[in-house]
């Protein structure tokens, strides 16, 4: 569409709407979209009949039709035929607004187009591996039908950052690189490129940075809840935890039932440890996407910060069902630990590490599920693994201070002093306002003999929301935890 953005609203916004009686504009209006796909579906034995429209907000005309008679096998050749024929009706809409072509004219450009939007509506789905192998496949069709596509190639950056974000293996990030250097040679100047230039800079620890390339993008999309969103953590990595709130709470007011704009705001408040008020943001996030596993998976992780181990359970059990996840049996093994019941957490890491064998995260829990039912050579492999990934990490991200932490941690259960007195002086300057590195940096003084600074930084750790339910129940700190 030339340099004009086409904006969709993302899929989890429309589950609202369900069983519901409202007409377009009002749905329209809630999604600050200008045209909405409306159809219905008819089955009669195996035979099925698709009707869809393409629906205009302002005249509430259709600008398009069709209907498809198919077998109940064939949806998906349906799914993909509605979604070119919306696009060439979108295409012929745009262009009779303003007298200029809204596309290429080759064939082959409008079937890069029709890639490029299916890869976006991978990548703005909950985050899985199958969701971004499918995401990075669709963009990779995309540039082979046009190899000069910016923004398939903004897309190819930004689902590599993403697939680090699940994998943790830093040749993504050099393959990230690559892609938006192309993308940027070949359209400096287009929102996806922008944005997605931001998510890599805040990947490898360049908030400033990347708060500026968000800024660029959202110069063209000032409404755009995506673009909010990145700009608030970019925000937020750079400590201006302030004006990040605000970007969280323009992209809600934006798309109101955009189910991940209330997760990245209880992400968000979490992070500051106001637990209370991120369950209230992670709730709605269910109410409007049920079948979002991450909504539940962090749902349940912030129950497990208040204690209620039941209703975490709970949440996470839900996560796993709709689709299993690192993050959902990460979590389902953290409420286990913290029970005492080290074998069933044990099962639960293990079974998250099949799903993300670079976490060192995991690997870390793991060694400490292991180390306290008393196995404690299989607990040195684990420690020696988390420390390894975690130093890969901090290759890609030196400034990341909860990494720098937790490595602290797994030095000096491994014996490793001097290693262990590195990652404290880095992670400190760094993280001073975040209660993991308070927590990881006090266990780690408490492997160096040092209780009374171990004890400091529980107290710090508490003063900035970590939770003293886990704190008492962390068999980690030893006996400091009757001092808390």
């Amino acid at each position: 569409l030339g340099n004009r953005a086409l904006r969709v609203a993302a899929r989890t916004s429309t589950f609202a709407f369900k069983d519901r009686a409202i007409n377009v504009r009002e749905i329209a209006d809630t999604l600050g979209v200008s045209y909405v796909v409306e159809g219905s579906v008819k089955r009669q034995g195996d035979r099925v009949r698709v009707n869809a429209a393409l629906v205009e907000r302002a005249s509430g005309a259709n600008r398009w039709t069709n209907s498809y008679e198919t077998t109940s096998g064939d949806f998906f050749t349906i799914e993909n035929d509605i979604g070119r024929q919306v696009l060439t009706a979108l295409e012929l809409v745009l262009e009779s607004r303003d007298g200029t072509a809204a596309a290429p004219a080759s064939q082959g450009s409008v079937a890069a187009y029709d890639y490029f939007l299916q890869g976006l509506s991978y990548l703005r789905q909950p985050k899985s591996a199958k969701a971004l192998e499918a995401a990075e496949q669709l963009f990779g069709r995309a540039l082979a039908e046009r190899p000069g596509f910016a923004r398939a190639q903004a897309g190819l950056c930004e689902t590599r950052v993403e697939r680090y974000a699940l994998e943790r293996v830093p040749a993504l990030i050099t393959s990230a690189e690559e892609a938006c250097a192309r993308a940027q040679a070949l359209d400096n100047g287009a929102q996806e490129v922008h944005e997605a230039v931001g998510r890599l800079r805040l990947a490898t620890g360049d908030a400033a940075e990347a708060a500026a390339s968000y800024r660029k993008a959202l110069a063209l999309v000032p409404q755009s809840p995506d673009v909010l969103i990145g700009l608030a953590f970019a925000l937020a990595a750079d400590g201006k935890a302030e004006e990040a709130e605000r970007m969280h709470q323009q992209a809600i007011a934006a798309q109101p039932r955009y189910a991940y704009a209330h997760i990245a705001y209880g992400n968000s408040l979490f992070g500051e440890g106001r637990v209370a008020d991120a369950i209230v943001a992670y709730e709605r996030a269910t109410i409007l996407a049920p079948d979002n596993p991450n909504a539940f998976n962090n749902l349940g992780t912030a129950y497990m910060f208040t204690g209620d181990f039941d209703r975490a359970s709970r949440a996470l059990e839900r996560s796993i069902a709709i689709e299993p996840r690192r993050g959902s049996y990460s979590g389902y093994g953290s409420v286990q630990y913290y029970r005492g019941h080290y074998k069933s957490a044990e099962e639960m890491l293990r079974k998250a590490l099949e799903l993300a064998p670079a976490d060192h995260r995991i690997w870390g829990n793991l060694a400490d599920a292991l180390r306290f039912d008393a196995r404690p050579e299989e607990a040195r492999q684990a420690y020696r693994k988390a420390l390894e990934l975690a130093d890969g990490e901090l290759a890609v991200n030196p400034k990341h201070a909860v990494n720098q932490a937790q490595a602290a941690y797994y030095a000096i259960q491994l014996g490793e002093a001097d290693r262990a007195r590195r990652g404290i002086a880095l992670a400190l300057p760094e993280g001073d306002g975040s209660n993991y590195v308070h927590y990881y940096v006090a266990l780690a003084e408490l492997g160096l003999g040092n209780k009374a600074r171990a004890l400091h930084h529980v107290k710090r750790a508490r003063e900035l929301g970590y939770p003293e339910v886990l704190l008492k129940a962390a068999p980690e700190l030893g006996d400091i935890r009757k001092m808390i």
